[in-house]
């Protein structure tokens, strides 16, 4: 079964008008992205999130994926997610093994992504209080 786009890209590729989009962890757009001109658009993600290691901004194969990453080059004004990069146990194990402190990166940008769609405003209140403000804002 092959996935689809997003309702907000695509609604936004056929001319939507939205003031505010926000996207989170570096989900992008497909490559068929044609954004409007008339909205203003922002990205949080953490230093080391789990997509970036793996490099699936910037890669598409036929509508899986994401061949546009949200970024300033493509009008999006990333904003700092408040989550940390790597652990520094991670940083720490690099000279003495490759192999777990690889693994340990996955599994602390694993744990990034996830945590920045989380309702817990006690491990996401900086992405939560940037988004209210910016909805807020875009309310106005």
């Amino acid at each position: 079964m092959a996935r689809t786009a997003s309702p907000a890209v695509v609604a936004e590729t056929q001319g939507a008008d939205f003031r505010t989009r926000v996207t989170l962890s570096g989900i992008g757009m497909t490559s068929d992205y044609g954004p409007s001109l008339y909205t203003e658009r922002y990205a949080m993600q953490s230093p080391n999130d789990i997509l970036t290691q793996l490099k699936v901004k910037e890669t598409q194969a036929f509508n899986w994926g994401y061949a546009i990453p949200p970024d300033r080059q493509h009008g999006f004004t990333e904003l700092d997610s408040g989550i940390p990069g790597t652990p520094a146990w991670v940083l720490i194990t690099k000279p003495v093994s490759l192999p777990i402190a690889a693994i340990g990166d996955l599994a602390s940008g694993l744990e990034h992504h996830n945590q920045i769609i989380s309702g817990d405003i006690g491990e996401n209140q900086t992405v939560m209080k940037q988004i209210q403000t910016l909805l807020t804002g875009a309310t106005r």
